[in-house]
């Protein structure tokens, strides 16, 4: 069999094993399996699944992560020849398959840098996966995340994420009289306008994009019947950051323009439930160069640098550990999350040449 079919054959196999997020078991040890018959070494599947395992050994090191959990929501898995169509092809299965086999090719190759091949799980929940990933191993000198970013795209920047949640607590009274005091959903409205115009307060941008700062209601429950003004009110809000604002600092300032907000309540609660910083990686660092370098030799076309509004694995290992790291793979980002995942073959099969050989050049570069 050819590493082209047999690379089809192992993105087709894991996609047609459902695991959503907290149901990662049957795909993590299948993927186990497959690592060991490949010839990896150290292959381990830890408590709560995640998967990894060494390809090669030596310097520079280098971790290939993807993530092996969906979003929920089963979808056919269907292929014609040249796509494959599936719940996670695209979110995160398919970069993910691109970084095994790239690993592997590297292997039969008698490539000389450290390769570690990882599976996180959690990715679309908590992201509890990776960061107990990167509580157990040492940090590698680079970082490859695996996600849907296109043909020719390279992801250099991922904004951070703070999620606060409020908890308000008043007086109730019959509907027919609600001028008799204030209610718990009016005051968490006014928790929110508080948020929004503290985050505002910090924006340089003022301008929809990656140097912004937006706030989002997410989460709103309140009321218990429908003549009785709600007595309670729950909130969460997500504040998506930049680079040049650190996730701890605005979260406190948030807290505190509410606080200051004057909220009528008998009691209230506000927790930071999460506090994570943006990242961004140096365009002329080694690793975005040696994928630059990669595209243009299997694609014969530049590379095209891409920042998400959004938050992912990489936060972790670029803005908490401080690893350089980027993110790329194939599939088209727009199709995440939608019952229309599906996969060009050619494009998968280009990426792991793009995958193998970007890490040919950045080991050439920083020896």
């Amino acid at each position: 069999m050819s590493w082209e079919d047999k690379a089809v054959k192992f993105l087709k196999e894991i996609v047609e094993i459902y695991s959503p997020t907290g149901q990662e078991k049957e795909v993590s040890l299948y993927v186990a399996s497959f690592l060991k018959d490949l010839g990896f070494k150290n292959v381990e599947v830890d408590d709560i699944w995640n998967i990894s395992a060494d390809a090669t050994e030596g310097r520079p090191t280098v971790y290939l992560i993807g993530h092996l959990d969906t979003v929920a929501g089963k979808l056919p898995v269907k292929f014609d020849g040249e796509r494959l169509y599936g719940r996670g092809v695209v979110d995160a299965k398919g970069p993910f398959a691109t970084f095994v086999m790239a690993a592997y090719l590297l292997k039969e190759e008698g490539f000389e840098g450290g390769l570690k091949v990882v599976g996180a799980v959690d990715e679309e929940g908590t992201g509890k996966g990776i960061r107990r990933f990167g509580e157990r191993f040492p940090k590698p000198d680079y970082a490859v995340f695996g996600e849907p970013s296109g043909p020719n795209h390279i992801t250099v920047g991922y904004k951070g994420r703070v999620q606060l949640s409020i908890r308000v607590e008043t007086q109730t009274y019959h509907a027919s009289a609600p001028w008799m005091g204030s209610d718990a959903l009016h005051e968490a409205l006014k928790a929110y306008a508080a948020i929004k115009r503290a985050a505002e307060s910090f924006d340089r941008s003022k301008r929809p994009g990656f140097d912004c700062i937006s706030a989002c209601a997410t989460i709103l429950k309140a009321g218990s019947s429908i003549n009785v003004t709600p007595g309670e009110a729950e909130l969460t809000v997500d504040i998506r950051i930049p680079p040049y604002v650190r996730a701890r600092k605005i979260a406190e300032s948030l807290k505190n323009a509410i606080l200051g907000a004057g909220l009528e309540a008998k009691r209230f609660e506000i927790n930071i439930d999460e506090a994570t910083e943006a990242y961004e990686i140096r365009p002329d660092s080694p690793l975005v160069r040696a994928f630059q370098r990669g595209v243009y030799r299997v694609l014969g076309r530049p590379a095209k640098l891409v920042k998400k509004t959004g938050t992912g694995d990489m936060n972790y290992y670029g803005g908490v550990l401080g690893v350089p790291s980027l993110t790329v793979g194939p599939g088209n980002p727009a199709l995440s999350h939608t019952p229309y995942e599906v996969m060009e073959i050619r494009e998968y099969i280009n990426y792991i040449k793009i995958v193998k050989e970007a890490i040919k050049e950045l080991s050439a570069m920083v020896k």
